[in-house]
């Protein structure tokens, strides 16, 4: 009996029933989309915010000279100093004394932080008839008669809280009818006093030292300092002194530049001050300021029109506007001033990555805006975007 053998299959359909497993496999586990990675630009963007400004590439290349401008202070003493404190001055004073006429001179004054008190006149001119008498609180510190053009000085020791000086003269004993007349000139009262001194002096930076500005405060401490506490220089309120306790003799410098925020961009009168904390004293001797600038008018400008319509100034707000620039190459000791519609960012320019925050003040709406930078270096840059950020995903460098 012969054995039938089944038909065999077509190739095809193995195939066809192999790739319809295939599809419908690659069909529920990914859909419609494809298999290749498609990110686009556009959700890079995203990420970072809305760009409204980018830049390429920027080339910044200065000549420049440099000269300066020193300030001299001079010597000066501050902190808890003994100094003399005027009390009392009179131009001229007339005293009598007579069976018809008396004539005296009191005044007082408070005795708190004062040492030992004075009392200078002249003799101008005096019948001398009767002493001339000069009393401090109720005692006798002055009593004799003087010499015409005679200059005198008398000391008072022991003062009190509250002190009263009285001057006046004696009788003429039997020339009754004729008072004993004294007429003093140059009448001062004064005192040793301990007293908080501190000394400050303006300056000005002229608009076009701003170029490249650079300040060196240099000074000496002497020798009859009392360095009991801290000594302080400031400028414009900024604290700049590094050495709080400066030793004798030796030469300190402090220096800073316009980024350290001291110096105003257009500043018109500016402040120094020095003082000392506590009872410390200081002599402070031979200070002065060196302001270095470039006085060459060849600044090296590249300027930017960004252009902000109505819809992305409003988008603007409650956010945060980030410019951002990469350096990849500086020159040494180069400034790069940036600014946006003339306003200036006081910001120091590092190598490589640079940010710069913003607000939506600092655009016109519906305007164009003037993105601006220049040196009197060297600067290569690139990647420059302006760009509108989120908030809650915003990182500074």
């Amino acid at each position: 009996m012969a054995v039938v053998k089944p038909a065999p299959q077509e190739p095809f359909t193995f195939v066809f029933v192999a790739a319809v497993v295939i599809f419908f496999t690659l069909f529920l586990l990914f859909g419609q989309e494809p298999l290749s990675d498609t990110s686009s630009d556009n959700d890079l963007i995203s990420d970072k915010g809305e760009i409204i400004f980018s830049a390429d590439y920027l080339s910044l290349i200065s000549n420049k000279t440099q000269s300066a401008r020193t300030i001299d202070f001079g010597d000066f003493e501050v902190g808890y100093i003994s100094n003399n404190r005027a009390i009392e001055s009179i131009d001229s004073l007339v005293v009598e004394k007579g069976l018809f006429k008396s004539v005296s001179k009191e005044f007082s004054f408070d005795g708190d932080n004062l040492e030992n008190a004075n009392l200078v006149f002249t003799v101008d001119d005096t019948n001398n008839y009767g002493h001339l008498r000069i009393y401090l609180n109720d005692g006798i510190v002055f009593d004799n008669k003087t010499v015409n053009g005679g200059q005198y000085t008398i000391e008072f020791n022991n003062l009190l809280d509250h002190n009263d000086i009285r001057i006046e003269g004696q009788s003429s004993g039997i020339r009754f009818w004729a008072p004993t007349t004294y007429i003093l000139s140059s009448v001062e009262v004064s005192a040793s006093a301990f007293d908080m001194v501190d000394e400050m002096y303006s300056f000005t930076v002229y608009d076009y030292e701003m170029a490249g500005f650079d300040a060196m405060l240099s000074y000496e401490v002497g020798s009859g300092s009392a360095r009991l506490d801290d000594f302080n220089v400031e400028i414009n309120g900024n604290d700049i002194n590094a050495e709080k306790r400066p030793m004798f003799g030796s030469l300190y410098k402090e220096t800073f530049d316009r980024t350290d925020g001291v110096i105003a961009a257009k500043p018109d009168t500016n402040y120094i001050k020095f003082f000392a904390d506590g009872e410390a004293m200081y002599e402070v001797e031979s200070a002065q300021l060196t302001i270095t600038y470039f006085d060459s008018d060849k600044a090296a400008v590249s300027e930017y029109t960004v252009v902000v319509d109505e819809d992305t100034y409003d988008d603007m707000d409650n956010k945060t506007i980030v410019l951002e620039y990469y350096v990849d190459k500086l020159s040494d000791d180069a400034l790069l001033d940036v600014s946006l519609n003339e306003q200036m960012f006081n910001q120091k320019t590092e190598l490589y990555e640079n940010q710069i925050v913003l607000t939506q003040d600092d655009f016109r709406r519906g305007k164009t805006n003037l993105l601006k930078f220049s040196t009197y270096g060297i600067y290569r840059i690139s990647d420059i975007d302006i760009r509108i950020v989120d908030d809650d995903n915003f990182k500074i460098f």
